[in-house]
């Protein structure tokens, strides 16, 4: 079930952050290079500072790092096709 819905939630969040990056970005009617470093800023956060955390907090379950590298993973593709 976490391998069905680790991609799931990530497909969905990662995308979103980078929506409303730029949104933003065109509602403060930024030019283009400023909107898409803009963009990319708002979307691209530290997602291996939580695998850090939950492979120090929790060695015993790494099946948990599954939607994060999921979610990094995703977040770098968005990240090239934007």
């Amino acid at each position: 079930m976490l391998l069905a819905a680790a991609p799931t939630v990530a497909a969905s969040v990662c995308p979103l952050s980078l929506t409303a990056g730029h949104a933003a970005a065109r509602l403060l009617r930024l030019d283009a290079p400023a909107a898409s470093s803009f963009t990319l800023a708002c979307g691209m956060n530290h997602s291996s500072a939580s695998a850090v955390l939950i492979t120090t907090t929790l060695p015993d379950k790494p099946h948990l790092l599954l939607p994060v590298l999921a979610y990094g993973l995703l977040q770098k593709t968005a990240a090239g096709r934007w």
